[in-house]
């Protein structure tokens, strides 16, 4: 859940910029990673550039389970965002 709501915020609640965000949770059992990377969309050929760029945005979520394993979740999408 924490790592479709990071996945969500990103574009939604913060704006889509390229770079790294980290943080836990607030009972700090849970630790996310948001990277968003523009992918290059780039077309020589087109004439006008779009005012929107394509972004990958992958979250990363880890914990420690309650046997004490490392355990970890990955989820990733592709959204349109401002050309920056």
């Amino acid at each position: 859940m924490l790592a479709q709501s990071r996945l969500v915020a990103t574009g939604v609640e913060e704006a889509i910029k390229e770079g790294d965000r980290q943080g836990d949770s607030e009972d700090r059992l849970f630790h996310w990673t948001v990277s968003v990377r523009r992918i290059d969309d780039s077309d020589p050929a087109t004439p006008t550039p779009s005012i929107y760029a394509m972004f990958r945005i992958d979250v990363h979520v880890a914990w420690r389970g309650g046997d004490a394993r490392e355990r970890s979740v990955a989820l990733a999408t592709v959204t349109l965002g401002p050309r920056q």
